[in-house]
């Protein structure tokens, strides 16, 4: 397995690992457009983790953090639109996929990851990520904003508030 920036002709295939979590109603044609035109994509690069025989296994996308309002660090990234192929999911993939990537971005001076979990926090925190202190969470998000510091440095309660959180993405 490997892990690598997302190929143009790519694309379409992983806009649909994600399609029946951020989909909704639409037709899948429609969601596709959606995708292809978004504003959002254009920010960030897609990566992907790559199996064996080259098939793809999970992707996400990697965004500097600033292009959201996000002020943690100078070279810090979001990630966001983590998705696994239906058929592959639950097998570890995308825990296998984010440490690969996390550690990949290091070398290139990222030094800290920044995500919006709507799923229960747990895989996030088996890589390293901290959740955002209770009293700082907006009780009505639908997601949990949790961090990363290269190194798994420790975030504490006052580098929190020191921080601009980004908006979702």
């Amino acid at each position: 397995m490997r892990v690598r920036e997302a190929q143009t002709e790519e694309l379409e295939e992983v806009y649909l690992m994600g399609y029946d979590t951020w989909g909704g109603d639409l037709p899948l044609e429609m969601y596709l457009e959606s995708c292809e035109a978004s504003y959002k994509f254009k920010l960030g690069k897609f990566y992907v983790l790559e199996g064996p025989n080259g098939e793809l296994l999970s992707s996400c996308i990697v965004y500097p953090l600033h292009a959201f309002g996000g002020a943690v660090s100078e070279n810090a990234v979001g990630l966001g639109s983590l998705a696994t192929q239906i058929a592959k999911r639950h097998q570890g993939y995308a825990s296998i996929f984010l440490s690969v990537l996390m550690e990949a971005l290091e070398k290139t001076g990222v030094d800290a990851f920044f995500i919006h979990s709507d799923i229960p926090p747990r895989i996030y925190e088996s890589l390293g990520f901290s959740a955002i202190p209770a009293d700082m969470h907006e009780k009505n998000s639908i997601s949990l904003p949790m961090l990363r510091f290269a190194g798994n440095k420790k975030i504490t309660t006052e580098r929190w508030k020191s921080m601009i959180l980004p908006r979702y993405f």
